[in-house]
């Protein structure tokens, strides 16, 4: 048997140290993170705590506490209607009378028929647990005897009646008093300062006169008995509003004058414009052979005639439907609406081949 010498054993021993030290330092790493998770983990769920009180303080604070029933009173139920896409405007909302048998914790209700009702006896125990939002008491409490409706306070009324309160308070004791009247003595002052209040000798006059007229007083004489005469202000309204209708009233005469001159101008346009159309389908006056009709049979597509023709197609077309339908073409007129439209300027360009040009392309042909 051969035993290690002591350099080799003390290399082992360092080098186990070592794994040992590493397996360590792992865990420590493991035991803080795990330490660090369920530190966040209590802070989470403290804060998820917290938020959770504070909107249900708010909740609470802001829900209005439904109406409390109690066995034997009668309410109505509201109804569930089927989606059938049926219109529900004639129809009631709600079914009942029924009566209250049980209330139930968390505002719950088990309801039944009333005792001899027709839906009493043509369907056997029939109870059903509903909730308070679903429901409405069927009469006023002065009739039945229902459990007490607590109104809710208005909130400005209790305002009031707090700073009522405080007032009586302050008034009881003499220091506090004094002092009360001092500091609303500096808020005039300071107000008065800042333009806020004002003398009414410095008011505008008709400011002034409201200030110096008496309140009115309440009287038991009708309205229609009284000799009431507008005030000054009224009376320069409706003028105004007479001048304004009066400046309306000219400038609707004058457009409607206007108007009429307009219309005659157009009846008269019209009848020419139709004596015109029938002069020129009169079989007996002469067709001249428009460029404009003549491009519509060289420029074809969709006009149903296969390919386009050329020129001469084009104007040998045309003439043959005028004389199908009975014009008589006239040469010369013809011939002169042709000159003078190919002396204007037109996008639309004709090229008439000469013989000369034709003896040039026979010998490439």
């Amino acid at each position: 048997m051969i035993l290690p010498n002591n350099d080799c054993i003390q290399s082992i021993t360092i080098v186990h140290k070592q794994a040992l030290l590493d397996q360590l330092s792992r865990y420590m790493i493991m035991l803080k993170c795990k330490l660090a998770v369920t530190k966040c983990k209590e802070q989470a769920a403290r804060k998820i705590e917290a938020a959770q009180q504070n909107q249900k303080r708010g909740f609470d604070k802001k829900r209005k506490a439904p109406r409390k029933y109690r066995p034997g009173d009668l309410v109505l139920i509201k109804k569930q209607h089927p989606a059938t896409g049926a219109s529900r405007k004639l129809q009631n909302p709600y079914s009942g009378p029924l009566v209250v048998k049980v209330a139930l914790p968390n505002d719950r209700y088990i309801v039944t028929d009333m005792t001899g009702s027709y839906r009493a006896e043509n369907r056997t125990n029939y109870e059903r647990t509903v909730a308070v939002d679903r429901m409405k008491p069927w009469c006023t409490p002065g009739v039945v005897n229902m459990a007490p409706i607590k109104k809710k306070i208005d909130r400005q009324e209790q305002v009031k009646q707090n700073m009522r309160k405080m007032r009586a308070k302050i008034k009881s004791d003499p220091v506090k008093y004094e002092e009360y009247k001092r500091k609303e003595r500096e808020r005039y002052k300071k107000r008065k300062a800042e333009g806020k209040i004002q003398k009414i000798s410095d008011l505008p006059e008709r400011q002034q006169r409201a200030k110096h007229s008496p309140p009115p007083s309440p009287s038991s004489i009708e309205p229609d008995t009284l000799n009431l005469t507008p005030n000054r202000q009224l009376l320069q309204g409706q003028k105004r509003s007479r001048n304004h209708r009066r400046k309306l009233n000219k400038t609707i005469k004058s457009l409607q004058e206007r108007n009429k001159l307009l219309e005659k101008k157009v009846k008269k346009y019209k009848s020419k414009v139709s004596r015109l159309k029938k002069k020129a389908i009169d079989p007996n006056s002469p067709d001249i052979l428009d460029v404009n009709q003549i491009q519509w049979h060289y420029s074809e597509s969709g006009h149903g005639k296969g390919a386009p023709d050329g020129i001469g197609g084009s104007v040998k077309r045309k003439a043959d439907e005028s004389v199908a339908r009975g014009k008589v073409l006239d040469g010369k007129e013809n011939e002169e609406y042709t000159i003078s439209f190919m002396r204007r300027k037109t996008d639309t360009k004709f090229v008439f081949p000469i013989q000369e040009d034709i003896a040039k392309i026979k010998p490439i042909i």
